[in-house]
């Protein structure tokens, strides 16, 4: 929701396309926190590796 980014924008080439990009904010690693995944429980051994990342104090991030 925060990036505008739907289901319009699937298979979209990040490198190529123009539309969609990704670059290097500045963001301070000390900023960026690490988790588990959300609703994963079937995953089994996978579903408390910490695969989920997010930006500390983020508006955006959905709560636990």
């Amino acid at each position: 929701m925060a990036l505008g980014i739907d289901r319009n924008h699937n298979k979209i080439d990040l490198v190529n396309s123009g539309e969609i990009w990704i670059e290097d904010d500045g963001c301070r690693i000390e900023k960026i926190v690490e988790t588990h995944r959300i609703g994963i429980a079937y995953a089994q051994e996978y579903a408390a590796k910490p695969w989920r990342f997010y930006i500390k104090d983020n508006a955006y991030i959905s709560k636990i």
